[in-house]
């Protein structure tokens, strides 16, 4: 009998240099605040440095809810001023890869798309990931070589999550591994992708 094991979610968010930003905002805010101690919630937020400048806006929503920030090296510089000191901490080797189940969130700048997957095939727990982007090209790169149960496209809808099941277990309709590309507005309705 084929088996859901629920458990570690080591779950990430890629901006892409080609986000729009209030849709990238929207779905952090929402990836991290909505419910912060189920497994599916967002532990990394992995920023494509072209998008640094815009850090404090994506993140704005986060202080508000009270969210400390586990910053690298680049994201720590240009949050320093912009989000509340108590709230923001210098990233460590071990915020990377860990499952929070709190309100904290690590924050790693990469300068490719590849380097975001090879950060996420370093650190993930293969549940659930995420691209926010509007281009099409490292959409595809992504939901093609990312290792995980659920990875996903956003551009304008929130997070996506599920247990993985083997290539052979019937759960549902075909199995639970499938690829999503979201579309509208955030919680519309994932279509699988064929």
């Amino acid at each position: 009998v084929p088996m859901i094991e629920t458990g570690a979610g080591v779950c990430h968010t890629y901006i892409d240099r080609s986000a729009n930003i209030q849709v990238a905002q929207a779905i952090v805010v929402n990836a991290k605040t909505r419910r912060p101690s189920v497994c599916n919630s967002l532990d990394t937020l992995i920023l494509h440095r072209n998008q640094i400048d815009n850090l404090p806006t994506i993140v704005e929503g986060l202080s508000r809810a009270g969210v400390e920030l586990r910053a690298d090296e680049q994201s720590y510089d240009q949050l320093d001023g912009h989000y509340p000191d108590a709230l923001l901490k210098a990233a460590t080797p071990e915020d990377f890869g860990t499952e929070f189940l709190s309100l904290r969130l690590a924050i790693k700048t990469v300068d490719s798309l590849g380097e975001a997957l090879a950060h996420i095939a370093t650190h993930s727990s293969k549940h659930s990931e995420a691209i926010v982007t509007d281009s099409d090209q490292p959409a595809e790169q992504f939901l093609r070589d990312v290792d995980a149960a659920k990875p996903g496209r956003m551009h304008d809808v929130g997070g996506v999550a599920s247990a993985k099941a083997d290539d052979e277990s019937a759960v549902a309709a075909g199995g639970v591994q499938h690829r999503y590309q979201g579309e509208r507005h955030l919680g519309a309705d994932l279509r699988p992708r064929v």
